[in-house]
């Protein structure tokens, strides 16, 4: 038994390691045949991460020394709710490859996709108490989309295509359309936050089957965790404990073990979260902070949480309900009060601004409603077969021959697309992981000869977010997603650029309203890619008016004629102030100016340079000058 369970386990690691393997080997195969034809590599980008619109830049300010992370585009320290966690992890890599933004986001791909793999194996085994089934179960969660079935179902089309599609084909192995992201790819949710989250739903698992303090301490610290990890998550998870610790009052009360035990759970957690509280009461404390509130979607009001966008989750919740009462309320009463919290909690997520008078971005509760959806389904896809497997015993061998097959299918299709990206790359995968060599060459310039965080001015909104995730610059002109300084001080500094860099009142109009004419399809249109010249409003306030002005149902059906409205008095409010703005550049105390193809997409290829540029830096699509006073 020693020996097959050894044996077992080294299986188990290399599957592991292969995993880890199949999600950097996609953008390994890429960077290798940008390397052969002699482009520039950058592995997140706008066409293909929602990392560089906020995430990479505060493991970036990690590194560059300033934890925790919270202004990127000023001098002075700030105070921020945004989760720490995830970019700390994040930075530690970069400390350890010296910097090197590709090297460090694949050292954390190959890293997190191993310990989320075994974290779902390891709850596997505590749902089924089989080990194939447990690794069968991990490799569909993190080699298909499956894990993300909570998110898909408001939006699949009852047809078998878009079915097929979603499920079928991940067992297919054949290649039409070459994937160079793994579904845990994003950073940092899931790929930094499923690690806290599983090991918290894990812990809390093995609590529930068997109540002891041990359990109770881990259970807790990694809730505790989830505070610092994603906002979703933890609110979530919190509705579960409560759930299930009401029904232990009310039903279990008897059990003095469980009960202590659950204790322990909340004061763990209650001490773990205390720096949590100690940070957002700081917050809540600066003057700014409601504007970044709303900047980040935070949305008030006590509406209830049903609309005919979600009206499809509910009834999926109520038939889950049904299905887990159905199938183990009388056979395994414990796990079915389980998944039944989970269901409820589902509910009750949907709703929690009923109480809170509050919610931040309600939409992004599928995140952890997706995960929690996927353990039940599959759980109840396990019970499924167990049920045949005792009708009719001989059915046996046969389920195992069909989960290692197509467990075997799954692996086998992403490790053909590998190969497949390595051989041959399609013109969509190239398209969508390049960058303009000069910019790349750019920021490479940047980091090895300005010294310190020297801030630079640039009218690009694109620039902005890439320059701080990139180099250790500070760009002059603020994003709305990640700066904390107040809406008033953003407004003015992007206003100040324009003007700065001449800009029309008229065209500053059109820009704002993104009614700019493009000489291309925005797919295909790289510098517009990422709404550099249509798109500054969005980037200029991020969720704002949403938060300020929306609400739940304009969240989740699109912004209704009020919140245009105000979006559009906004606009004329910009463009008043900007006719009476009268600044030059000896009015600024900023060190350099980033000239590139998206500032020539706003300020036009004959920006007449003030006599007090220096040209310090130049390429064929590139030029950085020092202002001297």
């Amino acid at each position: 038994m020693g020996l097959l369970n050894r044996r077992f386990n080294y299986l188990l690691i290399g599957i592991a390691i292969l995993v880890g393997l199949l999600y950097v080997g996609p953008s390994l195969m890429v960077w290798k045949n940008f390397n052969a034809s002699g482009n520039e590599f950058v592995l997140a980008n706008f066409k293909n991460s929602a990392a560089i619109q906020q995430y990479l830049q505060r493991a970036r300010e990690i590194y560059d020394g300033h934890w925790p992370p919270a202004e990127i585009y000023g001098l002075q320290p700030s105070v921020t709710v945004q989760n720490p966690l995830p970019s700390t992890l994040f930075a530690a890599f970069i400390f350890l490859v010296g910097g090197n933004m590709n090297i460090a986001y694949l050292g954390v791909l190959f890293v997190f996709s191993i310990i989320i793999f075994l974290l779902f194996y390891f709850l596997g085994k505590a749902l089924f108490s089989s080990r194939l089934w447990a690794i069968f179960f991990s490799l569909v969660a993190v080699l298909t989309t499956m894990a993300n079935i909570a998110k898909e179902i408001p939006f699949l089309p009852l047809n078998f295509t878009e079915f097929q599609g979603r499920f079928i084909n991940e067992f297919i192995p054949i290649i039409r359309t070459q994937i160079y992201q793994l579904p845990l790819f994003r950073f940092d949710e899931p790929l930094l936050t499923y690690p806290i989250f599983l090991s918290a739903i894990l812990f809390f698992y093995l609590f529930w089957q068997n109540p002891s303090r041990p359990r109770a301490v881990l259970s807790g610290f990694f809730t505790g965790l989830l505070f610092y990890t994603y906002f979703h998550h933890w609110v979530y998870w919190l509705i579960v404990l409560g759930l299930l610790f009401l029904y232990v009052l009310f039903f279990q009360r008897s059990n003095k073990v469980l009960v202590r035990n659950y204790l322990v759970i909340f004061g763990v957690l209650a001490v773990t979260v205390i720096p949590y509280f100690t940070n957002y009461i700081l917050f809540s404390q600066m003057p700014d902070s409601q504007d970044f509130a709303f900047r980040e979607g935070l949305v008030y009001g006590r509406g209830i949480g049903i609309v005919r966008e979600n009206i499809v989750d509910y009834l999926t919740y109520f038939g889950m309900a049904a299905l887990i009462y159905f199938v183990y309320w009388k056979r395994d009463r414990q796990k079915a009060i389980l998944f039944l919290a989970l269901v409820a909690a589902m509910i009750i997520a949907w709703n929690v601004q009923l109480v809170t008078g509050m919610v931040p971005i309600p939409g992004f509760f599928r995140r952890p409603i997706n995960l929690a959806s996927f353990l039940i389904f599959f759980d109840l896809l396990f019970a499924l077969v167990k049920k045949l497997e005792f009708r009719w015993p001989s059915m046996k061998k046969w389920f195992v021959v069909a989960m290692v097959f197509l467990a075997f299918l799954v692996v086998l299709k992403k490790t053909i697309n590998v190969f497949a990206l390595g051989c041959c790359m399609q013109t969509e995968v190239a398209e969508e992981n390049r960058l303009p060599n000069e910019v790349v060459q750019s920021w490479q310039w940047i980091n090895d000869n300005l010294v310190g965080e020297p801030v630079i001015v640039s009218p690009s909104g694109t620039s902005s977010m890439y320059l701080p995730a990139y180099t250790s610059a500070r760009p002059f002109l603020p994003t709305g997603f990640i700066t904390t300084l107040s809406m008033r001080d953003v407004e003015d500094r992007f206003l100040l650029v324009h003007k700065l860099f001449g800009i029309s009142k008229e065209f500053l109009r059109e820009r704002l309203m993104g009614k700019l004419p493009l000489n291309c399809d925005v797919r295909e249109c790289y510098p517009d890619d990422s709404n550099n010249l249509n798109g500054s409003f969005d980037v200029l306030y991020g969720y704002y008016f949403e938060g300020k002005y929306g609400s739940l149902k304009a969240w989740l059906a699109g912004p209704d004629a009020h919140m245009r409205q105000k979006e559009a008095l906004k606009i004329e409010e910009l463009l008043d102030r900007y006719g009476k703005l009268n600044v030059s550049w000896k009015d600024i105390d900023e060190e350099y100016v980033y000239i590139g193809p998206w500032e020539r997409q706003i300020i036009g290829e004959d920006f007449l340079l003030p006599r007090n540029f220096e040209l310090v830096y130049k390429n064929s699509l590139v030029a950085i000058y020092k202002i001297f006073r």
